[in-house]
């Protein structure tokens, strides 16, 4: 049964041959396609890709995404913090426990129509949508008149978390549940968004592969 709880990147010159996937995921290739099969030009030559690092070929990305389709569905959102990812004195975010949010997501497109009615949007500024996005969280922090962290959630597509606080914050920053109902219904009211508050895992301190006790599904 379950009951609630008591509540930059470095620099690193870019190597002249890309990485083979033996070398990245050992000798495991997925359906007889190596998943690191990169893309030549007609001189033989790797090509760069801003987000691969090299261009994969179309089959190699279509496992890579498969991949993290899976790790998206091992890492749910919860409504519920789940007993065992609650931390204990000694607990160490991504270590010894994971690192989740309790806040509302939204997309981006609902992002970007809340910097454009608020006036918040500035087209000519170079990376615009992430000057945009820092924007529309002081502008919700202001709204709401509590400090918002914004997160990335392991989630598809372009989505982000404004939270509240983390399972290892919780206990020193939580608010009553009076006030976390009327920030989050202005928090909907602003982004245009049905979606309710949930734990979700940040991306940022979480890494793919990583195996973590799994919680029951009465908590999703």
């Amino acid at each position: 049964m379950c009951a609630q709880p008591n509540i930059q990147r470095s620099t690193v010159a870019r190597p002249t041959t890309p990485p083979s996937s033996s070398q990245l995921h050992g000798d495991v290739t997925t359906d007889s396609v190596d998943p690191m099969e990169y893309e030549r030009d007609k001189h033989g030559r790797y090509i760069l890709d801003p987000f691969w690092g090299y261009k994969l070929t179309a089959r190699a990305e279509a496992i890579q995404r498969r991949k993290y389709e899976d790790y998206v569905k091992s890492r749910p959102p919860y409504r519920i913090l789940p007993d065992i990812y609650t931390p204990v004195v000694g607990d160490i975010p991504g270590e010894t426990k994971p690192l989740l949010r309790w806040g509302i997501a939204f997309t981006e497109d609902q992002m970007l129509d809340c910097a454009r009615r608020n006036h918040l949007m500035d087209e000519t500024k170079r990376n615009a949508q992430i000057y945009a996005l820092f924007r529309v969280i002081l502008f919700l922090q202001a709204k709401c008149g509590m400090i918002l962290e914004h997160v990335n959630p392991v989630a598809t597509g372009r989505k982000h978390v404004a939270s509240l606080y983390s399972n290892f914050s919780m206990f020193t920053t939580m608010s009553s549940q009076a006030r976390e109902k009327k920030v989050f219904a202005i928090l909907r009211q602003e982004l245009r968004t049905e979606e309710e508050a949930k734990w979700w895992w940040d991306s940022d301190s979480d890494v793919m592969g990583e195996t973590w006790p799994v919680a029951d599904d009465c908590f999703l």
